[in-house]
């Protein structure tokens, strides 16, 4: 006679049962096809550019539609002078000890030199009620910092301070003419006065009558215009000086001119 048969017991797992894998449905990203089978198409994934950081600088400078300048010759304001007056006498002393950013030296300058942060500009305030206001690069900005000296002296005990008479004195700009210029050559050129010294000075001075202005013409092509009292007269400016200096360009050196100064050598 065989064994009985044994009845064992099949332990119970605390994990769940998996299903077989033909019971699995198809899931996937991606739209559905309406049918009897739901499958979902993959779809292609999408490129995402990558981060890239920039710096942001000053603005170019705008050129007008009648100017005479080759494109990408545009003259930029480097700095503005003016001055205005309060309308009553200061103590200088007293208003270097009162203000911010103020100092007064008297051994080596009767003015008092204020400074502003924003705008940035720097004004020599004078005994008489004379203020010099030089370092801002547009015409707006110097009013605006002009009002502001006037303000701070109103606070530190001049409350009869006013802004009168405001005058542009001198406009500093630069431009780039894009080519060297010839300069032991820039003598001949007529209707113009032009100073030249290697020894005393790397630049040309360069003065014209209409409109009354003084360049500083250097070889490398740089100029920059200096004398001026209307923010108008810069464009003119420059575009006389281009048409004056476009005649002595700076010629490229022969290989038989190289070979010269190299023997010299």
């Amino acid at each position: 006679m065989g064994a009985p048969p044994l009845n064992v017991k099949k332990a119970k797992s605390s994990f769940p049962e998996e299903p077989d894998e033909d019971e699995l449905p198809i899931q996937c990203e991606g739209p559905t096809i309406p049918g009897p089978l739901s499958v979902n198409i993959p779809q292609p994934r999408q490129h995402r550019p990558s981060k890239q950081w920039y710096v942001r600088g000053p603005p170019a400078p705008t050129q007008p539609l009648n100017s005479s300048l080759p494109r990408g010759v545009s003259p930029v304001i480097q700095n503005l002078v003016c001055t205005i007056q309060v309308g009553c006498p200061l103590n200088v002393a007293e208003v270097a000890l009162k203000a911010r950013n103020a100092e007064y030296n008297p051994r080596s300058f009767r003015a008092c030199i204020m400074r502003l942060k924003e705008p940035k500009a720097t004004a020599l305030i004078f005994g008489t009620g004379k203020v010099v206001i030089t370092g801002t690069k547009e015409l707006k900005h110097c009013e605006e910092a002009s009002r502001k000296f006037v303000r701070i002296l109103n606070k530190i005990g001049y409350p009869t301070a006013k802004l009168q008479n405001h005058t542009i004195q001198n406009v500093v700009a630069t431009c780039d003419m894009k080519f060297g210029i010839a300069l032991p050559l820039l003598d001949n050129a007529p209707g113009v006065m032009v100073e030249y010294d290697s020894g005393v000075f790397p630049g040309a001075i360069m003065r014209t009558t209409n409109p009354k202005t003084c360049f500083l013409v250097f070889s490398s092509g740089k100029v920059v215009l200096t004398g001026l009292k209307d923010i108008n007269l810069v464009q003119a400016g420059f575009e006389k000086a281009y048409e004056i200096v476009s005649g002595y360009k700076k010629e490229p050196m022969s290989d038989a001119a190289w070979n010269y100064i190299w023997v010299l050598k």
